[in-house]
C-alpha cells in the first residue's frame, strides 16, 4: 500500500521500488526499531520515503561517482558489521539471530551485485536508492539500540 502510494504520488516508480525493496529485504534480517502503532508505520515509511526521493537522492545524484562508490562501500561494510536486533517482546533465539545475521550478509552481497550491474547498463539511480535503503536500515536498528538502552518514548507505545 505505501509503495502503490508513494509511487502515484512521486511518479518516481522506479526509484520507490528499489529503495523500498532494499529496506524491506534488509529489515526483514536486521530487524530494528518498529512503530507501535500500523498508522505511525505508514506515516513514518510515507515521510521516509518521499525524503529519500526529494531531498537525500537528488544531493547523492550530484555527488561524484568515485565519492558515492566509497560511501556505499563504507555504508555496506557497516551493515556486514551490524547485528541484528529485535525488539525484546519477539523472543528470537541465538540460532535465529544466527541465521538471520547469514542472510542479512547473503542480501547486501546480493545488494552489491545488482548495484554494480545497474551502473554498468547504465541505471546509477539503483546504486542511489538502494544506498539510502541501506542507510535507513541501518538508522533504524540504532534506534532499537537507543531504545533497549534508555528506553523514552521509541520504548512504548503510548497509551
Amino acid at each position: 500500500m505505501i509503495l502503490s502510494i508513494c509511487c502515484i504520488i512521486s511518479n518516481q516508480y522506479f526509484n520507490t521500488l528499489v529503495f523500498m525493496a532494499t529496506m524491506y529485504f534488509l529489515r526483514r534480517r536486521m530487524g530494528g526499531w518498529h512503530a507501535p502503532y500500523n498508522w505511525m508505520c505508514i506515516l513514518l515509511t510515507t515521510v521516509t520515503t518521499f525524503i529519500v526521493l526529494y531531498i537525500f537522492a537528488p544531493v547523492l545524484m550530484r555527488i561524484n561517482s568515485l565519492t558515492m562508490w566509497t560511501l556505499d562501500i563504507l555504508l555496506i561494510l557497516a551493515a556486514f558489521r551490524t547485528n541484528p536486533i529485535y525488539p525484546p517482546q519477539l523472543h528470537f533465539e541465538q540460532e535465529i539471530i544466527s541465521s538471520n545475521r547469514k542472510k542479512k550478509n547473503f542480501t547486501l552481497v546480493c545488494i552489491t551485485i545488482i548495484q554494480v550491474i545497474s551502473v554498468q547498463l547504465g541505471f546509477p539511480q539503483v546504486l542511489i536508492f538502494s544506498f539510502n535503503g541501506i542507510l535507513v536500515s541501518i538508522l533504524l536498528i540504532v534506534a532499537e539500540k537507543i531504545k533497549q538502552k534508555h528506553g523514552g518514548f521509541l520504548y512504548e507505545a503510548v497509551e
